[in-house]
C-alpha cells in the first residue's frame, strides 16, 4: 500500500509538511490498481473521519464494525461503472455507526462529478428533488448546473458562460430547454431528467 499526504486542495505534500499544517489527509493507495483504498482526515493531528473504499470481495457489515472502532465518523464507499464512467456510492455513518446520509456520484472521464444523487435512507431510492447534474468546460469550470422536481423532471438548468461573472448566467426550464440546446453542438439530453444512470449519456460530450 502506498501512503500519501494531501492538503485541503488535494495536492500531494510531504509527511513533514502535513504534520505542521492544521488540516490534511492521509491517503492509502493500492499499489496494483492505483485506486484509493483508505482516506484518513486529520485536524490538529486528531483523526476526524475515515473514508473506506469497499471491494466487491469484502463484507460491508464487517468493515463497518472494523472502521467504527477507529473513528466516530466514517464513510463506506463502493465503486461501480456505467457505460465506462465511474459511480461512487457513499454511505455516511456517525453516532455509533448510524447511517446518516447516502449518496451516489457519477464522474466523467476527467474525474469531474457530473451528477450528485441523494438516496432515501429507508428505500435507498433517489430523491430526485435533491439531485444535481453538472457540465464543465475545458478549463474545468462549471458550465451547466441542473436541478430537478420530485418526479425527476427538469426544474431549472443554469448556463454559466462565465463562471466568475454571475451577471451573465442564464436560467432555463423544460419549456425553454431547447433554446439552451441550440447553443451547443453536442446533445444535452442527459440533463433533461434526473436519472443518474441514463441511456441519454453522450460519452463524447462528458
Amino acid at each position: 500500500m502506498i501512503v500519501e499526504y494531501r492538503n485541503l486542495d488535494n495536492q500531494k505534500i510531504t509527511s513533514q509538511k502535513a504534520f505542521h499544517i492544521e488540516e490534511y489527509s492521509e491517503v492509502h493507495i493500492d499499489e496494483i490498481s492505483g485506486l484509493i483504498k483508505i482516506e484518513k482526515f486529520f485536524s490538529n493531528k486528531e483523526l476526524l473521519a475515515i473514508n473506506y473504499y469497499l471491494d466487491s470481495s469484502e463484507n460491508e457489515l464487517d468493515k463497518i464494525n472494523e472502521v467504527r472502532n477507529l473513528s466516530d465518523r466514517f464513510w463506506i464507499t463502493t465503486r461501480e461503472y456505467y457505460n465506462g464512467l465511474l459511480i461512487e456510492d457513499t454511505k455516511d455513518f456517525s453516532n455509533n455507526a448510524v447511517l446518516g446520509f447516502h449518496s451516489r456520484n457519477l464522474h466523467n472521464n476527467k474525474g469531474e462529478v457530473i451528477c450528485r444523487e441523494e438516496l432515501d435512507l429507508n428505500t435507498h431510492l433517489p430523491l430526485y428533488e435533491n439531485t444535481v447534474k453538472y457540465l464543465f468546460n475545458d478549463s474545468g469550470d462549471e458550465l451547466l448546473e441542473a436541478t430537478y422536481n420530485s418526479d425527476g423532471s427538469l426544474e431549472y438548468i443554469t448556463y454559466k458562460p462565465d463562471y466568475y461573472n454571475n451577471q451573465d448566467w442564464e436560467s432555463y426550464d423544460r419549456t425553454s430547454f431547447y433554446e439552451l440546446q441550440s447553443k451547443f453542438k453536442k446533445d444535452l439530453s442527459y440533463y433533461l431528467i434526473a436519472t443518474l444512470e441514463s441511456p441519454l449519456i453522450c460519452k463524447e460530450f462528458l
